[in-house]
């Protein structure tokens, strides 16, 4: 069974945050990237305080995009969500056959999870296939261990199984982390 939606699109996660950063700046919002945050308080006049090792930040609204730190971060606000981050193997194939058209799919069939792919966007000549999943990890330590092998044969035995038109090996390999809550 497969469902073909023509007006389908792909929002590419780079250009979407380039697009609200630029918005966000055009209305004297003032973003502070790549700044851990030690400390956020909650001020009697209204405003916060957001302190890092770059000194303090004062606003009457703050966006906090943690991520995956969101969980310690929000724990200094004693807000306790419990989040999971995953580590997911995002692989690049080169497509054997140039005459050959992609598309974007997810597949459920797949009793460990789910497998999704992307056409010829980000690399000429590649497409990315990932397995939707990977082992849960902090976001501090995540290069540390890990199962990127593992993953990488389960993908690998996915692509030869199901796209003879993919060369079977992966040409790139990323990482990604998913936050997302955990389950009860």
């Amino acid at each position: 069974m497969a469902v073909l939606d023509p007006s389908g699109g792909v929002l590419m996660a780079d250009k979407c945050l380039a697009a609200v950063q630029q918005v966000f700046s055009q209305t004297q919002g003032i973003i502070v990237d790549s700044w851990p945050v030690d400390d956020i308080l909650v001020a009697t006049e209204g405003q916060a305080e957001v302190k890092g090792p770059r000194g303090t930040v004062r606003a009457n609204v703050v966006v906090l995009c943690p991520g995956p730190w969101a969980g310690p971060l929000l724990a200094k606000l004693d807000v306790h969500i419990p989040f999971r981050v995953e580590k997911i193997s995002v692989l690049y194939w080169r497509i054997q056959n140039p005459g050959f058209t992609t598309t974007t799919f997810i597949d459920f069939h797949d009793p460990r999870g789910h497998f999704y792919g992307l056409p010829e966007l980000e690399y000429p000549g590649l497409v990315k296939v990932v397995f939707h999943g990977g082992p849960e990890v902090k976001p501090d330590e995540r290069d540390e261990g890990g199962r990127d092998e593992e993953m990488r044969k389960m993908v690998s035995d996915y692509v030869r199984k199901t796209f003879p038109f993919l060369h079977p090996h992966p040409v790139i390999q990323e990482t990604c982390l998913y936050t997302d809550q955990a389950s009860r």
